[in-house]
């Protein structure tokens, strides 16, 4: 996600120089939920919302607000719209920017028999494409349903009429409903976000105390997090789980980096095995359909799956860290917990 700009669904800050260093930590690169490995089951820590919080920080004094009530309005319509029994696809950080991360070409493996194409991004249009497919496989009685859980009205029936869209040019008494969507999820989803912004934007620009505070928790949380005792088993539980799945690798540095990411020692592993086919690859010589090529690609996505499957012990560990340090620092962090704490 941005990042170029920050979708947000979910940041880390990644200790990429083992983290317990003294550098800075909001200058050392960012992870996101996009990642390609985002942790079994989908896991998302508890202070994904304080981490956007602290990486909207870099961005100006009200980025931080944006991010957080863009992401307030993303929670509010996916919980809303499945409270009727409806799914809905949305970034809260292409909300705001248009763009997200690049998206994996390459589900299965690591990228290396097949590269992912330049420019490939997730953008706000294609996440409407998916809400559109989705709307296309239901029932006729169903998209109906599913139109008047979003906009509070059914847009088959005649403006003004009962149960059908609203007159005027929403500029009445509730005016964010009227303009963000009626009186459906889009219609809550944009009070919930507008009332966040205008109780928290002057805040945002004029708390510099809180600001400051934020960025010590955050160099607090990068040191003690990679030196806790449980994420360090964690970490040598890895390295055995992966040793014994046939791809031998050193003790890793940085467990806020395996979470969302293989280590490269099992990337660079794999392209010195398969150094020849890869070449051969590129240049076109062999195609992925080609014995050796077909090995390889096996034994790539055999890597993978090793990886996110051993990694999910050090998820755990890590996220367990979270939810303790989010404990121990609620009068501050509360307040960036998910919706649903």
């Amino acid at each position: 996600m941005r990042h170029g700009a920050a979708l947000v669904a979910l940041i880390l800050v990644a200790a990429a120089c083992g983290g317990t260093g003294g550098s800075d930590p909001l200058s050392g690169p960012l992870l996101s939920s996009s990642s390609p490995f985002s942790g079994p089951g989908g896991k998302v820590s508890p202070l994904v919302r304080f981490f956007d919080a602290v990486e909207g920080l870099e961005g100006g004094d009200d980025k931080a607000v944006e991010l957080q009530a863009s992401r307030i309005y993303a929670d509010t319509l996916v919980r809303c719209m499945k409270e009727h029994g409806f799914e809905y696809y949305i970034d809260p950080v292409a909300r705001i920017y248009g763009t997200a991360d690049p998206t994996p070409h390459d589900t299965e493996g690591f990228g290396l028999a097949v590269p992912p194409p330049d420019g490939e991004v997730v953008t706000v249009q294609s996440l409407d494409e998916k809400n559109a497919e989705y709307v296309a496989s239901l029932s006729d009685e169903a998209r109906t349903e599913y139109q008047i859980a979003l906009w509070g009205y059914d847009p088959s029936l005649p403006p003004g009429s009962e149960g059908g869209p609203p007159l005027g040019d929403g500029q009445g008494s509730d005016t964010y409903r009227s303009v963000l969507g009626g009186d459906g999820c889009e219609g809550d989803a944009g009070v919930a976000s507008e009332e966040y912004l205008q109780a928290h934007r002057a805040d945002s620009a004029s708390d510099d105390a809180l600001k400051e505070r934020l960025r010590d928790l955050l160099d607090e949380y990068v040191g003690e997090v990679e030196a806790d005792g449980d994420v360090l088993a964690a970490l040598g539980d890895y390295q055995t789980c992966m040793t014994t799945a046939g791809f031998a690798i050193r003790h890793p540095e940085s467990a806020l980096t395996l979470v969302y990411e293989a280590p490269q020692e099992i990337i660079d592993l794999l392209a010195a095995e398969g150094a020849n086919i890869l070449e051969r690859l590129q240049n076109g010589d062999i195609a992925l359909d080609d014995p050796e090529a077909s090995a390889f690609r096996a034994r790539e996505i055999e890597a993978r799956d090793a990886h996110e499957r051993c990694a999910e012990q050090v998820v755990d560990a890590v996220f367990a860290f979270d939810r303790r340090f989010l404990d121990e620092h609620r009068d501050i962090l509360a307040q960036y917990a998910p919706a649903d704490e």
